[in-house]
């Protein structure tokens, strides 16, 4: 396999040796488009920017730069919330270009991306504290929020901090399954 080096065209993103990453500017602003139309969810500048870095889809600085560009195209704008909202036209646009990529990495693109956008709406709306109370002993309470009030408050006693933070990610990752298992196992009639 030929290596990807600076002197190729057709190369013009970094990292250049690395096979995962899109190499080509334009097929990432292409990929960013496709996933802000495709995605249901509220998508921010940030939470895309992560998606596509984090599912190895392009280098921090070659996502923040697609999305500038998206931005200043006009196709694409921002709402009061930070969110992106989808102009005229924009569509037929990608449509026409959206064949360029496989259909495997547009699918994963997307889902990646609706998954930490979803995570990113748990995270503004539910709340998750850590109080220290000794070197062995951490309160880890989730606050599962509706209309600006406490829905449900869970608490749990930790060891360590490091449970707290574990706790704390895989709260934000779900807490609807938590909320519901919760309900579930205190109002499911289980025959006892």
């Amino acid at each position: 396999m030929k290596k990807n080096n600076c002197d190729d065209s057709n190369f013009d993103a970094l990292p250049y040796d690395d096979p995962d990453v899109l190499h080509n500017r334009t097929d990432i602003l292409i990929l960013a488009y496709y996933v802000i139309l495709n995605v249901k969810e509220p998508l921010s500048e940030e939470t895309l920017i992560d998606a596509l870095t984090e599912g190895g889809f392009a280098n921090y600085f070659e996502a923040a730069n697609a999305i500038q560009k998206i931005k200043d195209t006009g196709f694409i704008g921002v709402d009061e919330e930070g969110y992106f909202t989808v102009k005229k036209d924009c569509r037929n646009y990608v449509e026409a270009l959206q064949d360029s990529l496989p259909p495997t990495m547009r699918e994963r693109a997307v889902k990646n991306t609706a998954k930490a956008a979803l995570r990113a709406l748990y995270k503004k709306e539910n709340n998750v504290e850590i109080v220290k109370k000794s070197d062995t002993c951490y309160f880890v309470t989730m606050h599962i929020i509706d209309s600006g009030e406490d829905m449900m408050a869970l608490t749990l006693r930790v060891a360590s901090d490091s449970q707290a933070q574990i706790i704390k990610e895989r709260f934000y990752n779900d807490p609807e399954s938590i909320y519901m298992s919760t309900i579930d196992a205190l109002f499911l009639d289980n025959g006892k």
